[in-house]
C-alpha cells in the first residue's frame, strides 16, 4: 500500500491518543454530590483489538465518537415532558471486509469504508415511563478522508496484520441518515419492569 499521507495519519492518531488520555484523566475529577449537573462530554471507541484477538479485524473494525450531552429547560414543554437531553455527536468510523489479507481481489467479502459523520439528536423521556429519541447524522465516507491511512499506520505501530484493499475503498459520497426509537414501560413491579 502506497502511504502517502502517512506523517497526517501519525499526527491525527498522536492527536486521538492524547485527546482520549486527558479525557479519561479529566473524567476522574469528583466533584460534590449535591450538585445537579445538566451536561456531560463523552468520548467513545470501540476496536476488535479490545478482543485481544489481533489477528481479527472484521467488518465495523473501529469508531470513534465525541459526544456533548445537555439537559434542556422542560418548564414550557407539555405536562406530558419529564425531561429533554439534546445530544451532539463527532463520529469517526472504520469498516473492512472479514480478513484485511487475501490472495485475490474476489475473496474480500466487502470493500473497506472510513466515515465520518456529524449528528443531533432529541431524547424525551415522558411521564407516563415512555421514551422517544429521534437523530439525524450527515457525513461524508471515502478515500478524501483518508481513513486507510490511519489504519495502516495504527496497525504498523501494534505489530498487527497490516491491512490489504483500501485501494478498493468506497468512493467519496455524503451520508445522511434518520433514526427513531420509541419505548414504553408495559408492567412493572418492585423488582421488574418490561
Amino acid at each position: 500500500m502506497n502511504i502517502q499521507h502517512s506523517t497526517f495519519s501519525r499526527l491525527t492518531s498522536s492527536i486521538l491518543q492524547i485527546g482520549a488520555i486527558a479525557l479519561m484523566l479529566a473524567g476522574n475529577l469528583s466533584y460534590g454530590q449535591n450538585k445537579i449537573l445538566t451536561q456531560e462530554l463523552q468520548v467513545e471507541n470501540d476496536n476488535d483489538a479490545y478482543t485481544l484477538n489481533l489477528t481479527r479485524d472484521q467488518y465495523y473494525s473501529n469508531g470513534i465518537a465525541l459526544r456533548y450531552r445537555a439537559l434542556m429547560d422542560t418548564t414550557k414543554k407539555s405536562a406530558r415532558v419529564a425531561k429533554v437531553i439534546r445530544s451532539y455527536d463527532l463520529n469517526h468510523r472504520i469498516y473492512s471486509p472479514r480478513h484485511l489479507w487475501w490472495e485475490n481481489v474476489e475473496d474480500m467479502d466487502r470493500p473497506y469504508a472510513g466515515q465520518i459523520t456529524l449528528a443531533a439528536s432529541n431524547e424525551y423521556y415522558y411521564n407516563n415511563r415512555a421514551f422517544l429519541k429521534a437523530k439525524f447524522e450527515a457525513g461524508l465516507m471515502g478515500p478524501s478522508l483518508h481513513t486507510g491511512d490511519l489504519q495502516y499506520e495504527w496497525h504498523k505501530a501494534f505489530g498487527m496484520q497490516l491491512p490489504l484493499g483500501w485501494d478498493y475503498e468506497i468512493n467519496d459520497a455524503p451520508i445522511l441518515n434518520a433514526y427513531g426509537t420509541y419505548a414504553k414501560e408495559l408492567w412493572s413491579e418492585d423488582i421488574m419492569s418490561l
